[in-house]
């Protein structure tokens, strides 16, 4: 949870619309988030959660507006938001054929020709200090590791760029509660050492009031409820305390 008060807007979505075939998916969302928050995004399955990062990111088309820092995000400026941000999609979603260093350091070894193998392997330890992981398994392919050695991999290669913004899908899917208790912490100590703004897209309701500041509960690609964690704890909206009722 970020202690951060900013109100600068750094990404802002305007009338935002999803559909597959007939099926609605996203139905005109209006969203801001602050610099510095960390953003929950949570309801049933089939609401849209993990489509709505799918807009921001750009992986699939959409009907509205999304802007990051002011400007409006089209194919040909997406890059900014790319090279800005870092991402840990659900499951961790290593490169099998590639080992850790080679993991970790894809992104800047695909976007600069400035970094040799030396540098980018010191880079990659560097990033697995940051991430609590012993620089010895740099070598290792990703099936020699655990699930939740794989996530922090995973997380160290979203923190490589420096971002500003880190995007989560499901960042504890899978896991079992300790190691779930742990990715939790780790995240919640990388958000306010480098003092980033997150959306953090998840069905765990109790990783949601660990990590975020604020929660936006989608049912049927429509926002339901928004508030602050603190507010959501307390909040008597039935559809809402039945969702946390069936979670816990």
């Amino acid at each position: 949870m970020n202690k951060n008060n900013n109100n600068e807007i750094v990404i802002e979505i305007k009338n935002l619309f999803k559909k597959f075939e007939n099926k609605i998916i996203l139905n005109d969302l209006n969203i801001k988030i602050s610099r510095g928050k960390s953003i929950g995004v949570m309801g049933p399955s089939g609401t849209g959660k993990s489509i709505l990062l799918k807009c921001i990111l750009g992986l699939t088309d959409y009907n509205g507006q999304i802007l990051y820092n002011g400007k409006l995000l089209e194919r040909k400026n997406r890059e900014v938001l790319y090279n800005n941000s870092g991402m840990l999609f659900q499951g961790g979603a290593l490169f099998d054929s590639l080992n850790v260093w080679q993991n970790i350091s894809f992104k800047i070894m695909n976007n600069s020709s400035t970094h040799s193998k030396k540098d980018s392997i010191l880079i990659a330890k560097k990033m697995l200090n940051e991430v609590e992981l012993g620089a010895e398994i740099f070598q290792n392919m990703p099936s020699e590791l655990s699930g939740g050695m794989q996530k922090r991999v995973a997380l160290a290669r979203a923190i490589v760029n420096n971002p500003n913004i880190l995007f989560f899908d499901e960042p504890t899917t899978g896991l079992d509660p300790l190691t779930t208790k742990a990715i939790n912490k780790l995240i919640i100590n990388l958000i306010n050492k480098k003092n980033v703004t997150s959306i953090i897209i998840s069905h765990d309701p109790l990783s949601i009031q660990k990590i975020c500041d604020e929660v936006i509960f989608l049912t049927d690609g429509k926002i339901e409820w928004y508030g602050s964690v603190k507010e959501m704890s307390n909040s008597g909206h039935k559809m809402l305390k039945d969702y946390l009722n069936s979670n816990r």
